[in-house]
């Protein structure tokens, strides 16, 4: 693997994107603590929430490089950043992934921006599959045709 970092490839794998205040950039970003599992814990999870670890990058067009980031919200937002390095190549950020989970980086187990052990993101598939996400899912798109609630009317509501 040594094709460039491109914005493309993190959306593919799961990242997601943010404003971050007074950048001029987009930051791109992939929670990494749901999936450092520890077995032997009774809980299972070696940090109590989501956002206790995870990568941020974003990209600086004059040097042509990734500037790469761990970044933990403890306390509220944006609270801790520790700078890696510049990237450039997805199989630095694979390894990177990889040296702070303790895992193979699998894209498929990337589920609502946070990377989540194998077991979780199964469970999480078989939930968004389940009876009672099928019923909410036809009374959203029920209740829509009763209003007639068009993708335009839906537009209008989430610009910014």
């Amino acid at each position: 693997m040594t094709n460039l970092i491109t914005e493309d490839w993190l959306r593919s794998t799961g990242w997601k994107w943010h404003d971050m205040e007074r950048s001029p950039r987009k930051h791109w970003l992939l929670w990494l603590a749901p999936a450092c599992v520890d077995p032997r814990e009774k809980s299972g999870h070696l940090f109590a929430c989501t956002e206790d670890l995870g990568i941020e990058m974003t990209y600086d067009p004059q040097s042509d490089f990734w500037f790469c980031w761990i970044r933990a919200d403890y306390a509220g937002r944006y609270c801790r950043f520790l700078h890696v390095r510049h990237l450039t190549k997805q199989e630095e950020v694979v390894r990177l992934i990889e040296a702070l989970t303790g895992r193979t980086f699998e894209p498929k187990d990337v589920l609502y921006g946070a990377l989540r052990s194998p077991e979780h993101a199964e469970y999480l598939r078989k939930d968004s599959e389940s009876l009672h996400q099928r019923l909410a899912a036809g009374w959203g798109k029920a209740g829509e045709q009763a209003l007639k609630i068009t993708d335009t009317d839906k537009r209008e509501v989430l610009k910014p």
